[in-house]
């Protein structure tokens, strides 16, 4: 098995540390993705960072080691909503306009007529076929987004999490987690049985495949679209300049590092998923947001002790959002007057 195979497979197994050597092999591949797409370096930034986080969310789905990059690129969509009767889910599925807007064809042209494949670009030497921020105008045209058009949506498979996760055999509880060395923790996942590490698996989802086409029209709408100033830091720099709201959205404007990540909360306490790939775009429907609770953890922390606290059907012992409090970077509560 190649070195890279090997990496996946021990990121597979929740080996932290080979996770982020795979993403330092894959980051120039998912800033190039990025650049077909967005223009303004921060941008980009934020984009590979949210496929980073996607991609460890969802590492135990990669099925074949070598398809990593593929998945880390093109991962699934986040569909926010509830069940409104025992057969019918409405949610709420954000496209940004710059994933349907870019056409890239001038650049593939060119990319043909000097015999150069995707893959070679990879390869170095090769790095002045990249598209960067300078010649990014010169191969990548936009399309004018109309008032109103159509959209053709096709589905395959649905993919959703168990109110009530089965037991694993063998399973710990929170507090044995908790009390583990790194060394126990890398043991004990060890004996969880495969079928724990992929995705969907029985065990934390439930999921239905099948052929769904459906040809939606959108008309743009704005006029209900505001922004709340916030404009808070803490000691560090770390915290929210703004929030923008609109009938279906909201979007955290923060001011972070690479090394943090954003928490929002509804006025009950329950977590606001994001309703796409960049996880400060949050899906609003179906929640009271006349007051946010906004906090931003540090990463590693986040993932590796925080996280697990926001799952619904945990054994923890703690809400979410008292974990937040205690251990959070920088907390603030936003009246939206919603």
């Amino acid at each position: 098995m190649s070195t890279f195979n090997t990496m996946v497979r021990r990121a597979k197994r929740g080996d932290a540390e080979a996770f982020i050597s795979l993403i330092e092999e894959c980051r120039m591949t998912l800033r190039r993705v990025a650049l077909g797409y967005l223009r303004n370096e921060e941008d980009v930034a934020d984009a590979v960072q949210d496929t980073i986080l996607d991609a460890y969310e969802h590492i135990g789905s990669v099925k074949k080691e070598e398809y990593f990059k593929t998945d880390a690129i093109q991962a699934s969509r986040h569909i926010d909503g509830k069940f409104v009767d025992a057969h019918t889910f409405e949610g709420i599925l954000r496209i940004d306009y710059s994933e349907i807007n870019a056409d890239d064809s001038r650049y593939q042209q060119m990319l043909d007529s000097a015999g150069i494949t995707p893959e070679d670009i990879k390869q170095p030497g090769n790095e002045a076929f990249w598209l960067t921020d300078e010649n990014y105008a010169q191969y990548i045209d936009h399309y004018e987004i109309p008032e109103t058009f159509t959209v053709k949506l096709d589905i395959s498979n649905i993919v959703g999490n168990l109110a009530e996760p089965l037991p694993v055999e063998g399973a710990r509880s929170g507090e044995e987690l908790e009390r583990m060395t790194d060394e126990e923790w890398e043991a004990y996942m060890k004996t969880l049985p495969q079928e724990w590490y992929e995705y969907p698996n029985r065990y934390q989802n439930w999921w239905q495949e099948g052929s769904w086409s459906y040809n939606l029209t959108v008309t743009q709408k704005d006029s209900a679209s505001r922004v709340i100033e916030v404009n808070q830091t803490n000691e560090a720099g770390i915290g929210v300049k703004s929030i923008e709201l609109s009938s279906v959205e909201m979007t955290l404007n923060t001011i972070e590092d690479s090394d943090t990540i954003a928490v929002a909360l509804d006025a009950d306490g329950n977590k606001i998923e994001n309703g796409g790939s960049n996880v400060y775009e949050l899906a609003i429907e179906g929640h009271d947001i006349s007051r946010v609770y906004i906090y931003i953890c540090d990463w590693d922390e986040y993932m590796d002790e925080i996280k697990g606290y926001g799952v619904p059907g945990n054994d923890l012992g703690r809400s979410f959002q008292e974990v937040l409090e205690e251990r959070a970077l920088f907390r603030t509560v936003v009246e939206t007057g919603a």
